[in-house]
């Protein structure tokens, strides 16, 4: 356990920074509101875009917060879990992927919990995503592709380790 707690620790860490960032970066963008919408923070890249989101992602669930509580409730704890379990013993993509996630989601929850939105300030000006972000939602997406990485890299490895358990065909007479 001991060793399972110094291996998690410097990820759960990094879930505490997401979160501290997150909730500072929302906090000074609400003294502002939509007043600098439209400004470039870097330009021709990423621009200010302030709103109050009531649904999920991407603008999905509007209205529907309220459900994303316990849901994300539930998949913090399930996350919390999977840190200490064989999955993250054996690998560090895993745990930081899942502290990344951890992270962001806890992010959202507070707010969800103690204001009733999400406070998103960050778009990128192109038309074919028009949706906008916080640090939360970056380290989620982030951690998110880190987990579908590591999923990949296991049944890759899986499959290599079923096909080298096999037995080799032998090469009959005549062929």
């Amino acid at each position: 356990m001991k060793a399972t707690l110094k291996r998690v620790l410097p990820p759960l860490i990094c879930a505490v920074i997401v979160v501290v960032l997150d909730q500072i970066t929302k906090n000074i963008v609400s003294g502002y509101g939509t007043s600098l919408n439209g400004t470039y923070i870097i330009p021709h890249i990423l621009q200010y875009n302030y709103l109050h989101n009531t649904g999920a992602g991407m603008g999905t669930l509007s209205g529907a917060g309220w459900l994303l509580i316990p849901v994300t409730a539930i998949a913090i704890v399930l996350g919390i879990i999977a840190l200490f379990s064989k999955w993250g013993r054996e690998s560090l993509l895993f745990t930081w992927s899942v502290a990344l996630v951890i992270g962001g989601g806890i992010g959202n929850l507070i707010d969800r919990i103690f204001v009733g939105y999400v406070t998103d300030f960050m778009l990128f000006p192109v038309s074919w995503f028009p949706f906008s972000f916080n640090v939360a939602d970056i380290a989620v997406s982030v951690g998110g592709g880190m987990l579908v990485l590591y999923l990949l890299i296991d049944t890759i490895k899986a499959k290599n380790e079923e096909k080298a358990s096999q037995p080799k065909n032998e090469v009959q007479d005549g062929e």
